[in-house]
């Protein structure tokens, strides 16, 4: 097996794709590293055995690619500054009469009429190490050093900002993962790689370039871009076989109603119960009379429902390697039992109230948070940011770490003991799953970038979990937990007595499946 090993040493990943700059590409591309080892070869002096390496390395097959799933970096809009205006005179001494204050203002990217934004698309994988598969190739010793060499010498991978280590892996050393992208005829992501004939091409191309830059003055030389290599088909291969049985799920839906900050004040993740309270009166407004009892959370006579009823839920970048624990949007859930029943009234009125709320005001929702501001909001069908997707909360997994803390559905006899961990379990039970066989309960959550369930000794009273004023919930017990099940259990988990006011939100702690 031939097996070459690249780590992000940044963590970061900035690389666009061939067919549209504005996108990042991941996988990266196996025709890119190739291109980076020949560039290794010819900045070198061109050694002749590495040549031979590369040659070898051309006629090999597509290789299967391991490569972990990494989230996408919102994409600004950069202006490159140009090089500072030149005049004459000593340092220190007064400007030049010629060159006038409007002129040197002219350098700034902001004031430049002939000015060109960039933009740098980039990802950030769970984890930084991608590896590139031959399982059946088989390098002889001579092949396996000059490659090697190679590889130890290629410094970045797409922009020159994604700075990598680059190692050949050999036979007995540690276990490599298993490969998430094979090359299949029926598969539906297209990888590019190289073919016979690919060095001796990118050489020429070279060579021609710059003979055509011979002479010419640097802002006149032209850039040679090589061709992309050949499109092969890939298939993603699923991280685990399905099991037998359907796992047990949850009493809330998975197809979630999406809305993404869309302007306005954006509030704190802290502030949620806020933000659940001022939707559920918004949709409520957009619902007509009577409000259904699985919008309202209320029976007839005005006492709590005692059946499933509509949850709000946070979407916050939480959860990868640089998460901030920004909020960035909201969901909808629905119970999983009125999700499917189409005709039932209760879910059309429902629907109607989204839709009505979603086109409220000039094509987005509003929320009026009184003194927090107002916040608006936009539907987004498709999310295309990954902390967006309704999926990372509803697919199968044996772990659960919550996001909100849990608030707990009685006061426990002891604190933080089994009493508490009990309640937890019968929370699980409540919402239609099986008993954990492990709760672990912790002032912090287990999720990157989730707030912690209170505040530190000394801390400001406003980085607490703020409630509303009236909210039953303001003097309970709350708690991050980690859950574990013996089997695979389908979310959304949402736990405790908030768990329709977004507290007791989970999110599995095994790694995520390719989108």
């Amino acid at each position: 097996m031939l097996a070459i090993e690249v780590e992000y040493l940044t963590g970061l990943v900035r690389a666009a794709r061939y067919e549209d700059l504005d996108q990042p590409e991941w996988p990266p591309q196996p025709d890119r590293l190739f291109s980076a080892l020949v560039c290794a070869w010819a900045e070198a002096g061109e050694d002749r055995a590495e040549h031979q390496a590369l040659l070898w390395l051309e006629r090999l097959p597509p290789p299967e690619l391991a490569a972990p799933r990494a989230s996408r970096r919102d994409v600004v809009a950069v202006y490159v500054p140009p090089n500072d205006m030149s005049v004459k005179g000593k340092p220190g001494g007064r400007i030049p009469k010629g060159a006038a204050l409007k002129s040197s203002l002219t350098v700034l990217p902001q004031m430049r009429t002939n000015r060109q934004p960039r933009s740098f698309p980039a990802v950030c994988p769970e984890h930084p190490v991608v590896y590139f598969l031959w399982p059946q190739a088989r390098a002889g010793t001579e092949i396996r050093e000059a490659l090697q060499r190679l590889a130890s010498r290629v410094s970045y991978l797409g922009h020159s900002s994604s700075l990598v280590r680059v190692a050949v892996r050999c036979d007995g050393q540690d276990p490599l993962p298993p490969a998430t992208h094979l090359p299949s005829p029926a598969g539906t992501m297209a990888l590019r790689w190289v073919y016979e004939g690919r060095l001796a091409e990118l050489c020429a191309g070279y060579r021609r370039a710059a003979e055509a830059n011979a002479g010419r003055p640097d802002d006149q030389k032209i850039t040679w871009r090589p061709p992309p290599g050949i499109a092969f088909g890939y298939e993603l291969v699923s991280e685990a076989a399905a099991p037998a049985q359907p796992p047990p799920e949850s009493v809330f839906g998975e197809h979630w109603y999406v809305f993404a900050d869309s302007g306005g004040r954006l509030p704190a993740l802290t502030a949620f119960a806020h933000i659940a309270a001022a939707m559920r009166r918004a949709l409520q407004s957009h619902a007509g009379d009577p409000v259904p009892e699985v919008l309202s959370g209320h029976a007839p006579d005005g006492s709590p429902s005692q059946s499933p009823h509509l949850a709000i839920a946070p979407l916050a970048d939480v959860g990868w390697e640089h998460s901030s624990g920004r909020l960035l949007g909201l969901g909808v859930i629905l119970p999983r039992a009125l999700e499917g029943a189409r005709h039932a009234p209760e879910r059309a009125a429902v629907l109607r109230a989204l839709a009505s709320f979603a086109r409220s005001a000039g094509g987005h929702g509003e929320l009026r948070l009184g003194r927090r501001g107002l916040w608006r909001l936009a539907h987004e069908p498709a999310p295309t940011r990954h902390s967006l997707r309704p999926h990372r909360y509803c697919r199968p997994a044996r772990r659960w770490a919550t996001v909100t803390p849990i608030v707990l559905d009685r006061f426990p006899k002891e604190k933080d003991g089994a009493d508490a961990a009990a309640i937890v379990a019968a929370g699980c039970e409540r919402i239609g799953l099986p008993r954990p066989c492990s709760v672990a309960l912790y002032k912090h959550s287990a999720v990157r970038g989730a707030p912690s369930a209170w505040p530190s000794r000394g801390a400001p009273s406003w980085s607490d979990w703020s409630l509303p004023g009236d909210s039953p919930l303001r003097s309970r017990c709350r708690r991050h937990a980690v859950l574990e099940f013996d089997r695979p259990v389908r979310g959304p988990v949402i736990l405790g007595a908030g768990r329709y006011q977004g507290f007791g939100l989970c999110l599995p702690l095994e790694v995520e499946a390719e989108p």
